[in-house]
């Protein structure tokens, strides 16, 4: 046992813990203690004035007595009730919704919306990404609108828009709003028994078929990334690749381009020599590819 006794401050710490303002006026303390120090088999007493410290190697009757004292103030603290860990209520909705495609999230995390910010929502049963999850950082009308703008940007492609956790209530005319933009309200519990609310946009054939098209445009552009193979190269056909191609041939059409050859740099960054005729079907080649591709997904959302 580690005792610590300042009487000068009716205070007495034992094992690292602290009692003050104890009432020590019947422990019979000596009128000339200051304070006593014990560390599990020896210590020492402190006096006031020029009395040197006392070594001791047991605890005074005294000290035994102001123990005591503190031993009563610790049994008479209430219980402290320990946080009982048990299972969190299922947020069901979950389950509703697929996979959120990242290029789409990305698009809404990198937007500003005034009053509100926003993170990847994740599954907690799956720790995928499924949503895009919204905290309410100030109060008004420019934080509503945020979110009804947030819904609306989300809608459209196909993202579900969910809420961190609210545990403190939530006021009626919030929750009118809210659900008068279509979001639900989950009421569950923590790990902990504590009750929350959570936001949510429930899954619908809307969002299914918003998402639909962003699968489908997001293929579209891994394709066009993939280029066309022509003529032993591969050669880049996203969109600011084929604008130079279609200036390099407006030029040669036009007599603007007057050489006899183009050089032109393929998807490996090597730069191939062609005649004008090879690089006017290379341009066909691309504008082949893109179409086919284009038509591929028109097709597809149909």
């Amino acid at each position: 046992m580690k005792l610590t006794i300042v009487v000068a401050d009716n205070a007495v710490s034992k094992d690292g813990v602290g009692n003050g303002g104890l009432d020590l006026s019947s422990c019979n303390i000596p009128t000339n203690v200051w304070a006593l120090q014990w560390d599990n088999t020896s210590g020492h007493i402190e006096y006031t004035g020029s009395t040197p410290n006392e070594e001791i190697t047991e605890l005074p009757s005294w000290a035994t007595a102001v123990e005591a004292v503190w031993q009563a103030t610790e049994d008479a603290k209430p219980v402290e009730e320990e946080s009982v860990v048990g299972e969190a209520t299922p947020e069901t909705f979950w389950a509703d919704y697929p996979v959120a495609n990242d290029p789409s999230v990305t698009r809404i995390l990198l937007k500003t919306y005034e009053g509100i910010t926003n993170v990847r929502g994740v599954d907690p049963a799956t720790n995928i990404v499924k949503s895009v999850e919204t905290t309410t950082v100030a109060s008004g009308a420019t934080a509503l609108a945020s979110l009804a703008t947030l819904l609306d940007d989300c809608k459209a492609l196909g993202v579900p828009v969910t809420s961190d956790n609210f545990e403190d209530d939530i006021a009626q005319s919030f929750k009118d709003y809210m659900t008068g933009l279509g979001y639900s309200f989950f009421n569950g519990t923590n790990d902990y028994g504590q009750a929350y609310e959570k936001l949510y946009y429930p899954w619908s054939t809307e969002l299914a078929n918003a998402k639909a098209d962003q699968d489908i445009n997001i293929g579209r552009e891994i394709t066009l990334a993939a280029g066309v193979d022509w003529n032993g190269s591969n050669w880049q056909i996203d969109l600011n690749s084929r604008n130079n191609i279609m200036n390099q041939l407006t030029a040669i059409t036009s007599g603007i381009y007057t050489d006899t050859n183009v050089t032109w740099r393929n998807t490996a960054n090597v730069d191939v020599t062609l005649t004008v005729e090879e690089f006017k079907q290379l341009a066909g080649a691309v504008t082949a590819k893109v179409e086919e591709i284009y038509l591929a997904s028109f097709t597809a959302k149909g």
